[in-house]
């Protein structure tokens, strides 16, 4: 057994490069480089793409939403850090899936219908033990109007507790920013 283990290392050593260790080589591969793309279709009408290029787990991640011309309709940028289902993920294998459920499973597809009532005269929608957050340019005229149109929504998370939602005008073929849908974290 011990001859075995001989000849494995002596293999092993004559296919690294000169000065380069075999833990070097296993950080190497464990550490890994992410240059990963993922794409999607959100409300039947939206291509989406996901991407992250740099170390895994340590560089950004993007999202970016455009109309089918190719039009960039939303686009932000995070650190996987700040973002739910990303913990841990320092593999390409991992963010793949990471990147994916960003922009699929852990998406959810609604309508504005369902929103919160923003009563008038109030500061904010009816609160409850997950609230929603109006996004700083929506006023109450237009969060009563977004509401009443039951126009198809999707909401995605946006960091660790909370999803921003993005409703579909079908008309225009445009999506607007309505706010943030707090979840458990």
């Amino acid at each position: 057994m011990r001859r075995l283990g001989q000849i494995l290392s002596v293999a092993l050593i004559g296919v690294l490069p000169a000065g380069v260790g075999i833990a070097q080589k296993a950080a190497e591969a464990t550490s890994g480089t992410c240059a990963i793309t993922v794409e999607g279709l959100w409300l039947d009408s939206f291509p989406v793409t996901a991407s992250t290029d740099g170390v895994c787990g340590q560089a950004d991640v993007t999202l970016i939403v455009n109309n089918r011309d190719g039009e960039v309709l939303f686009s932000e940028t995070q650190s996987p850090s700040s973002l739910f289902g990303f913990y841990e993920v320092n593999t390409p294998e991992r963010m793949t899936m990471a990147l994916e459920e960003w922009i699929g499973f852990n998406t959810s597809s609604t309508t504005t219908g369902t929103l919160p009532d923003w009563i008038e005269g109030e500061a904010a929608p009816v609160a409850s033990e997950f609230p929603f957050y109006v996004d700083e340019r929506v006023n109450h005229r237009v969060y009563t109007s977004i509401r009443s149109q039951d126009m198809p929504m999707i909401c995605f998370v946006q960091g660790m507790e909370s999803s921003r939602c993005l409703a579909s005008d079908p008309e225009m073929l445009m999506l607007k920013l309505i706010g943030v849908q707090s979840f458990p974290g």
